[in-house]
């Protein structure tokens, strides 16, 4: 069989990176390579047709520098890895590492640092917020990279519970997360009580029915067609509305700004760039997402705190939820929630999903 003399320069070149303590591998790709290497001696490698061919396919997975590591003698590795090879779920570590990679301007650590001062407020100065717990899936990063780059991630909110209570356990995160955060924190609120909304639904009763959604949870075409048949079935499917769970930590990145902007640029589940749709059927339909309830609830007690100024102040935002009050006879009989503060006080609401006024707006997440 015709043997080939191959010199892998980029081995030695990586021999000679051993000394700096930096080697551009992944772990799989460096235990490839070990067992390559102890096929044969010296840096003149006699390779068959099968193994040159083994040897070039390695070569050019040096040449990317998938990932970075840290001394491969025997120290703990590190590794970096780069946007087209992220493992399934990346944790804390991991999405600080990828965000600095990108020269995304953003400070994590210093943001959970802020979130956690504020939840101790709420819990105590022992409450901590377990890192360990702020993962996000590969599937994001497009979405997040684009967020930032046309301004509409720009922070994060961290969702936190402690050990709920027997009362708080048979609430709604909507509940829960009013009664702890917003009767508790001086803000003013439209029609706590009454049925002054177009639903007929008091306050406590739209916050028990409200059902949290995914844009996964739709049927694009069907939604289109008629809304409010796609919202009865997920209703009927999903519901009722689960109860909040103790010792949850959830982040995700947003839009942190008091007002958003009338002509706002959003980034949909697919890292596109959409206009705003103004209604939350477009949205859905467009594949974005963005806050619901409890996250709303949370980065409005967040901007209270800084100055007792209200959130969204100028303009309605829709929020990721939808609601049935067909027993209220009214028409349609679902509606999906939304928020604002004009006029001072806090306005939690839910209307026609279809509606696209102008001022409607939305706070994406990922």
């Amino acid at each position: 069989m015709n043997e080939k003399k191959f010199v892998p320069e980029n081995w030695r070149k990586l021999e000679e990176t051993h000394e700096e303590e930096v080697v551009k591998l992944t772990q799989s790709q460096l235990s490839e390579r070990e067992n390559l290497v102890s096929k044969h001696t010296g840096e003149k490698i006699m390779m068959h047709d099968q193994d040159w061919s083994e040897a070039e396919n390695l070569d050019d997975k040096f040449d990317q520098g998938l990932a970075m590591m840290e001394d491969v003698s025997g120290k703990k590795l590190k590794v970096l890895p780069e946007s087209k090879e992220l493992p399934e779920v990346l944790n804390f570590e991991q999405i600080k590492d990828w965000l600095k990679e990108k020269g995304i301007d953003f400070d994590l650590e210093k943001a959970v640092d802020g979130q956690e001062k504020f939840w101790q407020k709420i819990y105590g100065s022992d409450f901590k917020i377990d890192r360990s717990k702020l993962t996000k899936e590969a599937k994001l990063f497009n979405v997040i990279e684009k967020g930032f780059e046309i301004g509409c991630f720009n922070g994060i909110g961290i969702v936190a519970t402690s050990e709920l209570s027997e009362e708080e356990a048979q609430m709604t995160a909507f509940q829960q997360a009013f009664h702890k955060l917003l009767e508790s924190g001086g803000m003013d609120i439209w029609e706590k009580t009454g049925t002054e909304r177009w639903t007929k639904l008091e306050l406590e009763e739209l916050m028990k029915r409200a059902l949290p959604v995914e844009c996964s949870d739709f049927n694009i075409d069907n939604l289109n067609k008629d809304y409010v048949k796609e919202f009865i079935r997920i209703i009927k499917e999903k519901g009722p509305t689960p109860k909040q769970k103790s010792n949850k930590v959830e982040f995700f990145f947003t839009d942190t700004r008091q007002d958003i902007p009338k002509n706002q640029k959003l980034v949909n589940m697919d890292g596109e760039v959409v206009e705003n749709p103004h209604s939350f059927v477009g949205a859905i339909a467009n594949k974005i997402s963005f806050t619901n309830p409890e996250e709303q609830i949370v980065l409005a007690r967040q901007m209270y705190e800084k100055d007792n100024s209200y959130i969204s102040r100028e303009s309605w935002e829709w929020l990721m939820a939808i609601v049935d009050h067909s027993d209220k006879n009214t028409k349609p009989p679902v509606s999906s929630v939304s928020a604002n503060s004009n006029g001072g006080e806090l306005i939690l609401y839910s209307y026609n999903a279809d509606s696209s006024d102008g001022n409607n707006r939305f706070r994406a997440k990922a």
